[in-house]
């Protein structure tokens, strides 16, 4: 397309549209980084370890961003955006509030997932919609505008968490007199959830610029762009990848044994860490290789209480020298063996 034929890009409806997605983007954080604010009152109120707390903040949200996040990337390929942007946002913050109403560790890890799931759905499509709004020569701008959605949000969310936790609280303190006996952790989910819910029909009423056309490659609309989500699908969802990973030639039987490698050493470094605590005089663990002994505490975490070195409690928060010394030559040590080999 030349350019004088060339649809004139950018103007104050794009900027419009900008400032729509760093909303989305502002809530997508919110809603991912309140749960760190909120965790000691969930544990407090779950029962739940500190393991259990980093497995729910970090590996149930990251596996299943991911995984679902590379199909639906692949969708908004060829899809409606805004319609995508807006079902995940509608989505993740359903997940979010419903949070609220957890009362077990098993229901709250469910509902991350859907958190992880939805918000997999919105980066994606606001960086090729974002692409087609604006002129190549401000597109590195324009994502930096829109990537300070991390930032306003992953401050706001702890802000934000933890004010209405507190006021909550402090408002009802006996919490059968709260209503439906939320306590102040609930009302933090359901507070940022919400509004989420309803900025989702307002993505919807975006305008879908033309695929391609910021650099003159219209693209047609795709036929059938389901099919291709349930393709990508069953090519990265176990099992159903197996089918894929067969059509596409590769060997079933390298792929299942380094699965059976991956998940023996899952199981190694668990059953490891339960014992770290009972058996330090008779066994060698797989912590020690790397920190040595001290490497093993007890499941409150608290360094001031549970960490010892030499019979001697520590007396404050900062760790002991000879410890400090010695993790880092274990590391050292670690590092330039890698290097020579």
């Amino acid at each position: 397309m030349d350019d004088e034929k060339r649809p004139k890009l950018g103007g104050w409806y794009a900027h419009y549209a900008l400032f729509v997605l760093v909303i989305v983007y502002v809530f997508n954080f919110i809603d991912r980084n309140i749960l760190s604010i909120l965790s000691q009152d969930i544990q407090a109120d779950l029962g739940t370890t500190d393991a259990q707390m980093g497995f729910l903040y970090g590996t149930v949200f990251a596996v299943f961003y991911a995984v679902f996040g590379i199909p639906l990337a692949r969708f908004a390929d060829v899809w409606v955006r805004r319609s995508l942007i807006s079902i995940g946002l509608l989505f993740w913050s359903l997940m979010t509030a419903l949070s609220g109403f957890a009362r077990s560790f098993s229901v709250l890890a469910l509902f991350r997932v859907g958190v992880g799931i939805g918000e997999a759905s919105a980066s994606p499509a606001a960086y090729s919609m974002l692409s087609d709004y604006y002129p190549t020569r401000i597109r590195a701008t324009v994502i930096a505008i829109y990537s300070s959605g991390v930032y306003i949000g992953g401050g706001i969310g702890l802000f934000l968490g933890g004010f209405i936790m507190e006021t909550w609280d402090a408002a009802y303190p006996v919490v059968a007199q709260a209503p439906l006996e939320l306590k102040g952790w609930h009302v933090a989910f359901l507070a940022v959830g919400i509004p989420g819910i309803l900025m989702a029909a307002w993505v919807r009423t975006l305008r879908e610029p033309r695929r391609g056309i910021s650099e003159g490659l219209i693209a047609d609309e795709h036929p059938a762009p389901l099919r291709v989500l349930r393709e990508e699908f069953f090519s990265m969802i176990p099992p159903f990848n197996i089918v894929s990973l067969h059509r596409a030639g590769a060997s079933l039987r390298l792929n299942a044994i380094a699965a059976m490698i991956i998940m023996l050493v899952a199981w190694a470094l668990i059953e490891d860490r339960q014992h770290c605590t009972v058996d330090r005089a008779g066994r060698r663990h797989l912590c020690d290789v790397f920190m040595g002994p001290r490497c093993c505490r007890s499941r409150s975490g608290n360094v001031r209480h549970d960490l010892q070195v030499a019979g001697h409690d520590l007396h404050d928060d900062r760790l002991p020298n000879d410890f400090l010394r010695d993790l880092r030559h274990r590391f050292l040590d670690v590092a330039v063996s890698v290097a020579r080999a």
